[in-house]
């Protein structure tokens, strides 16, 4: 080569050389010459690339397990060799845990203490009558009373089975079981809480087998108390809680929400702020859309609070609920389109202590009849669901008078008022002024302007929605037509036309000039009411 590049001369030389220096990079570098590998004749075998991944390979070959390797999952190591290779490195120990709310950080029922057969603190439960759960500030402390054992527990999401391993950090007195249990509530394994102190202390237990576990439970032996600061459960024979922090609020709050654990639990299966629509209109007291101005005690019975129409007389409106008396009751109808025939559905009335009581049932437009038979909610309330005339009635009745807070028909078999909060009042009123709208006014406000006739005025009216259907127009008091220079009285009003949100009302007076500009407005303090209500 460098007797040929010898014979050459100017540009020829200089392109021979560059291309002499690359092909020697790559030789030294890679250990191939113009693609080809050098031979270990070449002078630069022994200080290329190649050659020093030879030599690795020869001395650590693919079929090493002693060392842990970076390229391929290292299933064959045992727990003890993971544990030294994260120590090798100062790498910290975790395994997903399989418990929600594990360090006691979600209360979203807002309680500082729960008594009784119970949930409690978010996905755990308070298991029996005899046991008391107290909040406290990064743990909770679960005590019994003297006649037995206390039980806190949570039902797992999905049920575990092999090998996993439990444990908590527990301090205070007495003793107790940690446990895993059976689908039939029979302890699968155990661990003994003994020996507390006012020192945290970690508790582990191990469980390999073939049945399935479905809850996770903290067992308080009678008379005594512990505090519970944090619990896992983990695939694996190796406890990784000693590594670990307090899980981020956020993820936990979305876990506590979305569980599937549970039916019973409606914080978790549908969620601290997750619900299901209330098909009810005005269903909440507390600040209720009230457009006739009720007050006191109702001496008469029909409409009072928008959509809610009395049964009978002595109903109370009271701040934040309402009393129903003894034997007393209301009712709220419905379009036979807002419920689908052949579905679940389940009502809820919540009274002013805040308990609440359920009935469900399956509805179905074509029975005639109570198609939840006046179901019993409690010793005091009674509810039922029917057609009646071409339109759904759900009727609640007092037997020995109850103060009402809230009422909610949604679909489905369980219950979501206790996650509800008041609805928007704006949204309310719109859905509510479908149904009925008062026009009130005096004699300096326009009801609306219009076009005289011989006989009568026209008045357009601008509505906030359109109405379901053509009003029924009811009056208190006169009117005042201003048409220029001729003004006039009417003592009635009657419907004229709907259009969408508009409504035309006519306004019977006498005048001398047709199609003239004229204004409405009331006598005194007055008003028109508009009443499309089923």
């Amino acid at each position: 080569m460098a007797d040929y590049i010898s014979t050459l001369q100017g540009s020829q030389m200089d392109a021979a050389l560059i291309d002499m220096a690359e092909h020697n990079s790559e030789a030294w570098a890679v250990g191939e010459r113009n693609g080809i590998a050098v031979d270990s004749s070449d002078v630069a075998y022994h200080n290329n690339a190649r050659y020093y991944a030879q030599q690795a390979q020869s001395i650590a070959p693919a079929s090493v397990t002693e060392a842990v390797r970076w390229d391929v999952a290292q299933t064959a190591l045992t727990d003890a060799q993971r544990t030294q290779a994260r120590d090798n490195i100062n790498a910290t120990a975790y395994n997903y845990n399989i418990l929600d709310n594990s360090w006691f950080t979600l209360n979203s029922r807002g309680q500082s203490s729960y008594t009784g057969n119970t949930y409690a603190i978010d996905r755990w439960k308070s298991a029996n009558s005899r046991t008391t759960v107290t909040v406290n500030s990064g743990y909770v402390n679960i005590s019994t009373n003297s006649s037995g054992n206390g039980l806190l527990q949570q039902p797992l999401v999905n049920s575990v089975t092999g090998t996993v391993t439990y444990s908590a950090y527990v301090r205070g007195t007495g003793t107790g079981i940690m446990m895993l249990l059976d689908s039939n509530g029979n302890a699968v394994d155990t661990v003994t809480i003994d020996n507390l102190t006012n020192d945290w202390k970690l508790f582990v237990g191990t469980y390999t087998g073939q049945t399935p576990a479905v809850t996770f439970r903290f067992h308080v032996d009678t008379s005594t108390s512990y505090d519970i600061r944090c619990a896992k459960l983990e695939n694996g024979s190796v406890s990784t809680l000693a590594y670990d922090t307090p899980p981020d609020y956020g993820e936990e709050l979305t876990r506590c929400i979305y569980s599937t654990a549970d039916p019973t639990d409606t914080y978790a299966n549908n969620g601290f702020g997750r619900t299901n629509p209330n098909l009810l209109d005005n269903p909440w007291f507390t600040n209720p859309i009230n457009q006739r101005g009720v007050s006191g005690t109702l001496s008469s019975t029909g409409y009072f609070y928008d959509r809610w129409k009395a049964n009978t007389t002595g109903i109370v409106i009271t701040s934040g609920y309402i009393t129903l008396p003894a034997n007393g009751g209301f009712r709220q109808y419905l379009e036979l389109g807002r419920i689908a025939d052949g579905k679940t559905y389940t009502l809820s009335v919540m009274a002013s202590d805040g308990n609440i009581y359920t009935m469900t049932g399956t509805l179905t437009s074509s029975e005639s009849g109570w198609q939840v038979n006046k179901h019993l909610l409690q010793n005091y309330i009674w509810a039922g669901i029917r057609v009646d005339s071409g339109k759904w009635d759900i009727d609640i009745t007092s037997t020995n008078g109850v103060n009402i807070k809230a009422v909610k028909l949604e679909l489905g078999s369980v219950s979501t008022l206790a996650n509800d909060v008041p609805p928007d009042y704006g949204t309310e009123l719109a859905k509510c002024q479908r149904y009925f709208y008062r026009i009130s006014g005096n004699s300096v406000m326009p009801i609306g302007a219009g076009y005289t006739r011989s006989t009568y005025a026209n008045i357009l009216v601008d509505l906030p929605v359109a109405m379901r259907t053509n009003p029924t127009v009811t009056y208190t008091g006169g009117f005042q037509l201003f048409a220029g220079a001729e003004n006039t009285t009417a003592s009635s009003v009657s419907f004229g036309d709907l259009f969408g949100n508009k409504l035309r009302l006519s306004f019977p007076a006498t005048f001398s000039t047709q199609y003239r500009s004229v204004v409405a407005t009331f006598a005194g303090n007055d008003h028109i009411d508009l009443s499309a209500d089923l």
